[in-house]
């Protein structure tokens, strides 16, 4: 993109999980793996009524992976996924007990959350607390970003790493273009 080229006034960039152009090398973690292991350990798990909680599917970012893999997973295993999404609104006011109260309302047999933020996860645990309902025995929770319960952790560290060597390899006039992509891991605890 032309106009981001010029905006940056030619200096070297590099984004974390946000693709904005195909010139900018983007750094990312394995959405959709993580998304895969998340479903398949609440599937282990014994739980067949499957809930997700994500941001907007309208705004393309690479976390949308997630909720994919929760779809194919869920469906490969014959469970039919519920996916609920937030508005941006929702979002930037980091509030989702409407969603995660419709959730419960809509289907109060859910037995299984996979909750895409770690802020989403820490709200799911709370409703449930404030409703007597115990986690892990009632309802699991699966989030995303290494929460204190069972999530998907990204490796930031190695994700910074892999930015600042573009950025490097940027700076010395080596192009650096495309999507790298990281790979997550399942962190079992107190939630599943």
């Amino acid at each position: 993109n032309a106009h981001l080229g010029q905006a940056l006034g030619g200096m070297p960039a590099v984004t974390l999980e946000r693709i904005i152009s195909d010139d900018i090398p983007t750094i990312t973690c394995d959405n959709y793996q993580g998304g895969e292991l998340a479903t398949e350990h609440l599937v282990g798990a014994g739980c067949r009524r499957l809930a997700i909680i994500t941001g907007s599917l309208d705004i393309d970012l690479p976390a949308n992976k997630r909720v994919q893999a929760f779809a194919d997973v869920a469906r490969r295993h014959g469970i039919e996924p519920w996916i609920y999404t937030c508005d941006e609104a929702t979002f930037l006011a980091s509030s989702y007990a409407d969603t995660i109260a419709r959730i419960f309302s809509e289907h109060p047999d859910v037995d299984g959350i996979f909750a895409t933020s770690d802020v989403i996860g820490a709200q799911v645990i709370q409703y449930c607390a404030s409703r007597h309902m115990d986690v892990p025995q009632r309802v699991k929770v699966v989030g995303f970003n290494d929460p204190p319960l069972s999530p998907i952790r990204q490796p930031i560290d190695q994700m910074a790493d892999a930015a600042l060597s573009v950025l490097e390899a940027e700076i010395k006039g080596e192009k650096a273009c495309g999507i790298t992509v990281l790979p997550v891991k399942l962190v079992r605890r107190g939630t599943t």
